[in-house]
């Protein structure tokens, strides 16, 4: 596996959490997206990833990286996306790493809009509400 490039800082992943409207559904929903910092040369990854949905956490425990279903080449970081129905409120994000260390993050989700309530002072996980900064995102 050929790697391509390192973000500069200790970040392992990049985390975006942003609302969306859906033309097909006709309403909005929340966009999770995790990503690696390191982009891969040879193949578009996919970030595999356990997701476990409690009342108003969502846990990842990140744990490997799958071969791209396509074997057409390309390169960019290895990547996982969730869609979310009816997500309003204060919810708490965490990242767990391969190495098992986690991030917890504070997130007030309205129907148009995420912030940002809570960060720890020193993550692995850099965050964005803003899908504007997502490289090629549909």
């Amino acid at each position: 596996m050929s790697r391509k490039t390192r973000a500069p800082d200790d970040a392992e992943y990049r985390l975006f959490v942003f609302s969306r409207y859906k033309d097909t559904e006709q309403e909005y929903r929340t966009v999770v997206v995790l990503q690696t910092t390191e982009e891969f040369a040879s193949f578009r990854y996919e970030l595999s990833v356990d997701e476990e949905i409690t009342d108003r956490e969502i846990r990842y425990t990140v744990t490997g990286l799958t071969a791209p279903r396509l074997s057409l080449p390309g390169s960019g970081p290895a990547l996982f996306r969730r869609e979310y129905r009816n997500f309003h409120g204060t919810y708490r994000i965490t990242v767990e790493g391969l190495d098992r260390i986690s991030n917890s993050f504070e997130f007030e989700i309205g129907e148009k809009q995420v912030h940002l309530l809570r960060s720890p002072s020193r993550p692995f996980v850099v965050v964005s509400t803003d899908h504007h900064s997502l490289p090629d995102f549909p």
